[in-house]
């Protein structure tokens, strides 16, 4: 099975003037990798860092276009334990998985609908590692973005994925730590036990903002935050009390938190 994707560079304030060599370069180095990584921690149930670790399928270039510049590539699915969870899931679920990841690591509004997207989002322990991880490719999808003026819209078929711009890089790019930690009262709503990061919300519904450790979690701190993760499990909010330092993107909206204590409520 065969899945067709493209990118294509083009320019909304000026005419375009050309995909410099070196900024298309990284861009497309930032592609194959954001593509595999995601692609492997969505159908392999598990997260890999590097890109040479993907396993199960492979990314190929397709004939290019010219014109505004548009580089077409395909996924060619090589393994039958990959390719059958491709199939188990359905492509438009994996789809639909992809353009969240990349949406929500942008700073633009993800949403999965479809029960086995959301079945399989669910069981992504590792999620928040994930995101970190294709946070950093994806700014190097964004180097004709940042360096030419230039608009990126990435693209299964004819249907958009994501079209990357002057907003979604400073979304990556522009943020705030607080020098000043705070307290609030969250509940844990997902936890990678291994590397200490998650997710935590302030309401049950509430919105999820992921977090990292400032500190190394010894065993009682690691014992309340499942606690409350197996609260969420059970559909109750068990708050705990979170000591943090707070992420916030150039426009003021909160990215993430950096974790330094937890205490109980």
């Amino acid at each position: 099975m065969e899945l067709d994707f493209s990118i294509t560079y083009d320019s909304d304030v000026e005419a375009f003037d050309g995909l410099d060599m070196y900024y298309g370069a990284k861009s497309l180095m930032g592609t194959a990798e954001a593509i595999s990584v995601a692609t492997h921690g969505i159908l392999n149930g598990n997260f890999i860092s590097k890109t040479t670790a993907a396993k199960g399928f492979k990314a190929d270039f397709r004939t290019s276009f010219e014109g505004s510049f548009k580089q077409r590539f395909k996924l060619t699915f090589t393994e039958a334990r990959t390719l059958n969870k491709l199939i188990d899931i359905g492509p438009k679920s994996y789809l639909e998985l992809l353009q969240f990841f990349f949406k929500q690591v942008s700073g633009e509004e993800g949403v999965i609908e479809r029960r086995k997207s959301l079945k399989l989002f669910n069981e992504m322990y590792y999620e928040v590692d994930l995101s970190q991880r294709l946070a950093t490719a994806i700014a190097n999808m964004h180097a004709p973005v940042k360096y030419q003026g230039y608009k990126a819209k990435l693209s299964h078929a004819n249907t958009e994925i994501i079209t990357f711009n002057q907003n979604t890089l400073n979304y990556l790019e522009g943020e705030t730590t607080s020098p000043q930690t705070e307290e609030i009262e969250i509940s844990i709503s997902r936890f990678n036990a291994r590397t200490g990061t998650g997710r935590v919300i302030e309401e049950l519904e509430g919105e999820s903002f992921s977090f990292n450790p400032g500190i190394r979690l010894n065993r009682q701190t690691k014992r309340l935050i499942i606690n409350s993760l197996r609260g969420i499990a059970d559909g109750e909010f068990k708050p705990i009390i979170a000591t943090v330092s707070r992420v916030t993107a150039m426009d003021g909206r909160t990215k993430r938190f950096i974790l330094h204590g937890v205490r109980e409520d």
